[in-house]
C-alpha cells in the first residue's frame, strides 16, 4: 500500500513538472499591421456620430423624428437599425435596415418614434444605432437622452 502511494506522488510530481515547464515555451508577440491593410483596429470608430437632427429635448410618441449619422474619420461604411432605449434596456427597434455612407459622409433619415405599451410615458429615452466596417467589427452610438411623452 505504501509503494502505491509513493507511486501516485511520483506520477503527480512528474505531471505537475511537465505542465509547468510546457508553459515556459509559450511566447506572445504583438501582431504587426500588414502592408497595405488599411483597417485600424484601435480607431475604427473614431469620429463616427449618431445624433438627433434638431437636438430635441422632448417629442411625442408616434411622431416623426430625424436622425443623422456622420462617418467622420471612422472606418464605418454602413449604418444599421435605430433602437429605442431607456436605462432599463432595449424597448423597440424603430428602423431595421441598412444604409451606406456616400461621398458626403453623412446620412439623414426620418423615422417614426413609438414605444411599446409596457413603457410608461413620459419617460427619458435615447436611441442607439450600429455601424459596420469592411472587416466586420461593429460600433454603436447613443443619442443624447430626451423625453418621450404621450
Amino acid at each position: 500500500m505504501i509503494s502505491f502511494t509513493k507511486l501516485n506522488l511520483f506520477i503527480s510530481v512528474i505531471l505537475l513538472f511537465t505542465l509547468i515547464t510546457s508553459f515556459n515555451e509559450v511566447n506572445s508577440v504583438a501582431i504587426e499591421k500588414r502592408a497595405g491593410d488599411t483597417f485600424d483596429p484601435i480607431n475604427f470608430c473614431k469620429g463616427y456620430e449618431f445624433n438627433l437632427l434638431n437636438d430635441i429635448t422632448s417629442t411625442k410618441n408616434n411622431s416623426m423624428i430625424s436622425v443623422t449619422w456622420k462617418k467622420g474619420g471612422s472606418q464605418i461604411i454602413t449604418v444599421t437599425s435605430v433602437e429605442l432605449f431607456t436605462n432599463k434596456g432595449l424597448w423597440a427597434t424603430l428602423w431595421d435596415g441598412s444604409e451606406s455612407f456616400g461621398p458626403s459622409g453623412t446620412i439623414t433619415k426620418t423615422i417614426k418614434i413609438w414605444s411599446p405599451p409596457a413603457l410608461s410615458l413620459p419617460n427619458t429615452v435615447m436611441l442607439r444605432s450600429w455601424g459596420t466596417t469592411v472587416k466586420g467589427p461593429n460600433c454603436f452610438k447613443f443619442t443624447k437622452t430626451f423625453t418621450l411623452t404621450k
